[in-house]
């Protein structure tokens, strides 16, 4: 008899203005968001493994390559392995339906808010949606996670506020990152009463 493996938990995070400030991947150096590592950290203790899913619609557009959206995110895994925190994957889209690059103009399934960049991710990695949490600024961060099946945490940048859930729309706000982990440390996370 075959044993599986367990399915992984995962954080999925967006990159841009998620974990460092937009527009920051354009210049020399990226900058990170405020309490951006410190809240990477605080998921990964919580054994949550991350992964990045990000648009990067400026591939399409000619604005970007590949290689410097790779060398940002080696500048990212480089800053924060010191710290003792690995990425289980990196996810890009690189498409936009008005972009320059032939290949790369097209309606994808994987540009969010369509979830296809999660659900590959939990192909190829065995990872458990409903266990796992999508962060990110946009609502588009937002309604991906939910669409893929995880819980959904929309960053507001509201620094001071506390972490809050909205019924309606069935996902949680927070500040940051930091207070972003302490939504993702809940027990039950699920079932306590969210009114």
């Amino acid at each position: 008899m075959e044993i599986q493996d367990k399915q992984k938990k995962v954080i999925f995070l967006d990159r841009d203005g998620t974990i460092i400030k937009d527009g920051s991947a354009f210049w020399e150096e990226p900058h990170f968001v405020d309490h951006a590592k410190e809240g990477i950290g605080m998921l990964y203790t919580l054994g949550y493994e991350i992964v990045i899913v990000t648009n990067q619609c400026h591939i399409a557009k000619g604005h970007s390559t590949f290689e410097h959206f790779n060398s940002v995110n080696k500048w990212i895994t480089d800053s924060l392995l010191p710290h003792g925190i690995n990425f289980l994957a990196f996810y890009v889209c690189p498409h936009h339906p008005e972009g320059n690059i032939p290949e790369l103009t097209k309606v994808c399934d994987c540009r969010k808010p369509l979830p296809g960049m999660l659900l590959q991710a939990a192909k190829e990695h065995n990872i458990d949606l409903k266990e796992s949490i999508m962060i990110g600024d946009s609502y588009s961060d937002v309604i991906a996670g939910l669409r893929a099946g995880c819980t959904s945490v929309l960053l507001t940048d509201k620094f001071g506020q506390e972490p809050k859930w909205h019924k309606d729309a069935e996902f949680w706000t927070a500040p940051d990152l930091k207070a972003a982990a302490l939504i993702a440390g809940l027990p039950n996370r699920e079932n306590i009463d969210k009114n």
